[in-house]
């Protein structure tokens, strides 16, 4: 179940600082947190978590920055590989389309192969890469 969160609510800052603590692993991978407070969020679009019995194991945002939508998502360790980041995926592609946004940007590890081909997967196109990291960016719908 996806569960948009509502910046104004306390429980809903409460579900992401959970979701954000346990992430283990995934954290290396997803270091939005690492160098912003959660306040962060006040610059969302769209932030959303996925619950699985009522905990959070999947997060998301559509986040603005100047003219440009970086698009972000993460999974807890323990539930990679199981369709989660597709579900986040599509949700937000939803979100985007919905508030009829030309195009949403991401940036993934260069050797994170598995991202890389579930971006791929879901209509995002390779623009650069710097330092080690590829920039994607997509199209869409008008």
């Amino acid at each position: 179940m996806s569960l948009e969160i509502d910046k104004t609510k306390i429980e809903s800052i409460k579900l992401l600082e959970k979701f954000i603590n346990s992430m283990g692993n995934s954290s290396e991978s997803f270091r939005y947190f690492k160098s912003r407070s959660i306040s962060a969020i006040n610059n969302h679009l769209c932030t959303v978590l996925l619950m699985d019995n009522n905990e959070p194991i999947g997060y998301g945002h559509l986040d603005k920055e100047e003219n440009d939508i970086w698009f972000g998502i993460a999974i807890v360790q323990g539930f990679l590989g199981s369709g989660n980041g597709t579900i986040i995926i599509q949700y937000l592609i939803n979100k985007a389309n919905d508030l009829k946004l030309p195009e949403i940007k991401l940036s993934v590890d260069a050797n994170n192969l598995t991202a890389i081909k579930l971006y791929t997967k879901h209509g995002f196109v390779k623009n650069h890469e710097q330092n080690g990291v590829f920039f994607f960016s997509r199209k869409m719908i008008q």
